[in-house]
């Protein structure tokens, strides 16, 4: 049985108060692209790498438009949170936009019914929403006339997206960018660490895990794999170049993996690692064994190795890694923030 959350006026009032609070914060993080590749080298497309509707989350997405392009491609893959393992569902449609059209959306359709806010003032623009209920990412591939259509040029979009936790008040903004390398909408590939080619400074380098003493400060790290087929790959063997799965583990300074630093820079030992299948939400203890955790308890940090497929650069697929952390220990209320990992942010 699976249960659907009913806000009333007065939550969805604080929702919105929430997100005008939050309008001016943004932490950068990421770029790139969704469906069947266009194989066209202007194709301009946005990568959101997270967006949540399970639960108590709600994600407001925000689109600019600066081309010409009249029409918008929205592709979702997301997990159903009811369902053991990933799953990572596909569900993609269109939209209207205009030239140097702006909005807003809640992809969960609890704010403004999921209409662009402010419900009934934009009337120009539209969105292909989530709905309620799903953890996933999303893509926006910006076009002209009929699917595929005319690409507009790189650069061309711009996007923030806005995780709010209805319950726990906990908000978490970051902004879309472009992957000024792309090669069309599907292809995203040549992003994150262990893309291939390397033709990116920076992602041959290990992004790094840093977390604080766990009694203060509450730590995840959401992982997920970029690949040349992000629409349509598929959860399996993580060291086949076709799926959407990758093996990643904690590493030392010389990428050693299965190792990790804590506060006094004792090298210890951690696990073999996680599989993440399209997308994951980590703790320390996906990364280091039971007894050992305690060793971790007042900080420390690691690489964060991608360990499946190897050699590094052998397929079209990376990993891209965001930190996110909570606490209570500044004010009593929670407080929180999404930071990337990577060496290099697009």
């Amino acid at each position: 049985m699976r249960i659907y959350l009913q806000y009333s006026k007065k939550e969805v009032l604080k929702v919105k108060k929430l997100f005008a609070m939050v309008v001016f914060f943004m932490v950068g993080v990421m770029a790139a692209f969704g469906f069947i590749a266009v194989k066209d080298a202007s194709a301009d497309a946005l990568l959101y790498p997270a967006v949540r509707t399970d639960g108590n989350f709600i994600t407001f997405i925000n689109v600019v438009n600066k081309s010409s392009a009249t029409s918008l491609h929205w592709m979702y893959r997301y997990d159903d949170p009811s369902v053991a393992g990933n799953q990572c569902y596909h569900k993609d449609g269109f939209a209207r936009t205009t030239p140097n059209d702006m909005f807003t959306v809640d992809i969960s359709n609890t704010v403004d019914a999921g209409s662009p806010i402010p419900l009934g003032i934009d009337t120009t623009s539209g969105s292909y929403n989530l709905g309620k209920g799903w953890p996933g990412l999303l893509t926006i591939y910006a076009f002209t006339g009929n699917y595929p259509g005319t690409p507009t040029p790189e650069n061309t979009l711009f996007g923030e997206a806005t995780i709010i936790n209805v319950s726990t008040s906990e908000i978490y903004k970051y902004k879309a960018l472009n992957d000024f390398y792309g090669i069309g909408e599907g292809s995203l590939d040549d992003m994150g660490y262990g893309a291939s080619p390397f033709t990116i400074p920076g992602q041959s380098v290990m992004p790094t895990a840093v977390w604080y003493p766990v009694s203060a400060v509450s730590t995840q790290w959401y992982i997920m794999v970029g690949h040349n087929q992000l629409a349509w790959a598929m959860p399996g063997d993580p060291n086949l170049c076709t799926t959407l799965s990758a093996r990643v583990a904690f590493a030392d300074s010389a990428g050693n993996s299965m190792y990790f630093y804590d506060i006094n820079e004792n090298l210890l030992s951690a696990t073999s690692g996680v599989t993440v299948d399209c997308f994951a939400y980590l703790t320390l203890a996906n990364f280091i064994a039971p007894a050992s955790l305690p060793d971790a308890a007042n900080g420390g940090w690691a690489h964060i190795q991608m360990t499946l497929p190897t050699p590094l650069g052998r397929c079209n697929k990376s990993i891209h890694v965001y930190k996110l952390e909570s606490t209570t220990a500044v004010t009593g209320k929670v407080q929180s923030h999404w930071t990337s990992q990577m060496r290099v942010d697009w």
